[in-house]
């Protein structure tokens, strides 16, 4: 999402609020599970909208997106990472569902699959932390 206010419009806040990255995060989550509700509201954010049909058609889960929402909740908090086993947690929420929604986008998941893309994901993103 980008800092200002067009985003946050979209979402229901504020224009103001268009550089709270947190605030902004909270909202396109909201946004985000109505993309997956099957009644109700529809998605505010044009983005989401235009997902919605992909997410239908490809049986697509909100966990994978959840977690990229978390990541980057993170990276407003946290600069560094103490430990390996904190780096390959960020890696789980910031990398992997990547590679989980290629598979699923794909048809070609499979737990060996899940396992060798998560395995290529976290590695991606630790490299790029070095």
């Amino acid at each position: 999402l980008a800092p200002g206010g067009a985003d946050a419009r979209h979402l229901g806040l504020d224009p103001e609020q268009g550089d709270d990255r947190l605030a902004m995060l909270d909202a396109f989550e909201t946004d985000l599970h109505r993309v997956f509700a099957t009644t109700g509201q529809e998605p505010r954010h044009p983005l989401l909208r235009a997902l919605r049909p992909t997410v239908r058609r490809r049986a697509l889960t909100p966990e994978p997106f959840l977690g990229l929402i978390e990541a980057n909740r993170q990276d407003q908090k946290v600069r560094r990472y103490a430990t390996y086993g904190e780096l390959a947690a960020y890696c789980e929420l910031s990398a992997n569902p990547v590679g989980r929604l290629v598979l699923a986008l794909t048809g070609t998941t499979s737990p060996e699959r899940v396992r060798l893309s998560d395995a290529v994901c976290t590695a991606l993103q630790i490299v790029e932390h070095l």
